[in-house]
């Protein structure tokens, strides 16, 4: 007996650590295998096909996004041609989930507008006439997602005119009579997005002036157009909160 008290009490000190010791171990294993599960969710998202669908929204709930890109401009009805008055563009938008498939957005947008006539001089091509137009735009869009990631835009827009200015053979113009631009323009919209994820998309649109921004000059002989138009295609890119 006196031989087995000391290994009695030996047994006792080692097995409650050891219990403690495997009691500590399963919250570990199971948050282990909590990311682990998550990993290869994630990776079975990432690996889904170009076309596989998006998880819809929750029905009637809203998000906010950012958007950034380019826009290319040219001024209908100028006598000049090409998409060459570049700009950065950009803005933020709040979106509601419509049922099937369908939702609804409102912006707010930053747009430069206007035009760029190149001629060449010296072997050289110049710019010898530039239109700049700078508008604050509140575009409301409906939008329809396809059977996959692709989306179809359209809507209208109302820009508000925040400034103007026209060059010619490097000087001012004067921006006054049949020049002189409308402070607010009304401009039908239209775009294709893809969805990379539930969070970014790129999108490739295109707005043109419903009704003229300005008149016509006089030197323009066009017998359909009454005025001058913005004609505008820009690439986005987005990210959905």
């Amino acid at each position: 007996m006196r031989r087995l008290l000391p290994l009695l009490l030996l047994a006792l000190l080692v097995l409650p650590p050891a219990a403690n010791a495997r009691t500590l171990q399963l919250p570990y294993v199971a948050e282990l295998t909590d990311s682990l599960d998550d990993d290869a969710d994630e990776g079975i998202v990432r690996s889904e096909p170009f076309l596989s669908p998006i998880p819809p929204h929750q029905l009637y709930s809203f998000s906010f996004g950012l958007s950034l890109g380019l826009s290319g401009v040219q001024l209908d009805g100028d006598g000049y041609g090409g998409y060459h008055h570049l700009w950065p563009t950009g803005g933020f938008f709040v979106r509601c989930q419509l049922p099937k498939q369908w939702s609804v957005r409102l912006g707010f947008d930053y747009f430069s507008k206007g035009a760029r006539g190149h001629a060449k001089r010296l072997d050289a091509e110049r710019t010898v006439h530039s239109v700049t137009f700078h508008y604050l735009e509140l575009p409301l869009v409906f939008e329809y997602l396809l059977s996959g990631r692709f989306q179809l835009a359209f809507g209208s827009g109302f820009g508000y005119l925040v400034s103007a200015s026209q060059q010619h053979e490097g000087r001012d113009v004067d921006l006054s009579g049949v020049r002189k631009p409308d402070k607010v323009e009304w401009t039908a919209q239209a775009s294709v997005g893809y969805l990379f994820t539930a969070h970014w998309a790129a999108r490739f649109g295109a707005s043109y002036s419903i009704l003229p921004v300005r008149g016509k000059p006089s030197w323009v002989d066009s017998p359909v157009r009454t005025g001058q138009y913005n004609n505008t295609l820009h690439l986005r890119l987005e990210y959905l909160f």
